[in-house]
């Protein structure tokens, strides 16, 4: 079984791209693990969520993912066998901020919002 969730924010813009007509969109983010120490993680969005990742995150925005680890295989220009492992996203949700007045984040939480006012 091949499932991954995880909580994190994002490293920078997402890059939408259009992919032989599919939405396909490729971000990193940071999931903080201990106070000294941050990982960071490739990531990848095919199809409506593509979209709406692509749209509704920016830099620095939290974002919580459920999705499969993928490993790409490759071999570069001097013949050397490579490969990457990124996340294959396949659900995510927003993450909403608790700040207090001095704008310190002091925990996160995922947001509900009723069915009928999701925009897609």
């Amino acid at each position: 079984m091949n499932n991954v969730c995880i909580t994190g924010r994002m490293v920078r813009k997402p890059e939408l791209k259009d992919v032989n007509g599919t939405a396909v969109v490729n971000f990193s983010i940071a999931c903080q693990r201990g106070k000294d120490q941050t990982d960071f993680f490739d990531c990848v969005a095919w199809n409506k969520q593509a979209d709406n990742i692509g749209k509704y995150f920016d830099q620095g925005k939290p974002i919580e993912l459920v999705g499969s680890l993928q490993q790409d295989q490759w071999t570069n220009s001097e013949g050397e066998k490579r490969s990457k492992v990124k996340i294959k996203v396949h659900m995510f949700s927003f993450v909403l901020s608790d700040k207090r007045a001095a704008g310190t984040e002091t925990s996160s939480t995922p947001a509900t919002v009723p069915d009928d006012q999701i925009p897609f």
